[in-house]
């Protein structure tokens, strides 16, 4: 039978299945059923600047990466709160304000990390140990929820809102460790 892996030399193989994993690295990848990552490149810059995963059930974007801080430092320099929604909308086909929830997945942004840190010594928890603000919150963690949404990514996060009406920011999960944690912001309707 003609096409069968039989038919094919094992560099032939190899070939095959470099350009299979090459396309879907092109078109975002992940195992069937599961959300979709994408890479964002810059022209001219070798590395990635982005790593954004976008899920249409869940209506979320999951930041993974983010390289573009120092990237571009001309007038027409994208925000990341751009980046993610043209990816979102692109690769989900809905529209900005269908947007529930945004995830800052491995957080390596030093004053996020703080802000964290800063959090769970004020609530008395172990560097491992997870916690939630609202926008509704009082007291101690009123002002977590402020100094949260005040971080680099909180901002990215509030651009969301501004720009493309997704929803003011209503809750914050904090999860994992202090250093390369996750911060997930859902949005209100």
């Amino acid at each position: 039978m003609r096409g069968s892996s039989s038919d094919y030399s094992p560099l032939q193989l190899v070939i095959v299945s470099i350009k299979l994993i090459l396309r879907s690295l092109l078109d975002g990848f992940a195992l069937p059923g599961k959300p979709k990552l994408y890479v964002v490149k810059r022209k001219g810059i070798i590395n990635q600047l982005d790593q954004i995963k976008v899920d249409a059930t869940e209506k979320s974007i999951d930041l993974e990466l983010a390289n573009n801080k120092n990237s571009d430092t001309g007038p027409d320099k994208l925000k990341l709160s751009d980046i993610m929604m043209a990816v979102y909308v692109e690769k989900t086909k809905q529209k900005p304000e269908d947007l529930a929830i945004v995830r800052f997945v491995r957080i390596t942004e030093d004053g996020t990390n703080k802000a964290i840190r800063d959090a769970k010594k004020k609530l008395g928890l172990g560097d491992l140990e997870k916690f939630d603000v609202s926008s509704d919150s009082d007291g101690k963690k009123e002002e977590i929820f402020e100094d949260l949404k005040n971080t680099a990514l909180g901002k990215a996060a509030e651009w969301l809102h501004k720009d493309f009406d997704t929803g003011k920011i209503e809750k914050i999960f904090v999860t994992d460790g202090v250093e390369q944690g996750t911060m997930t912001i859902h949005f209100d309707d």
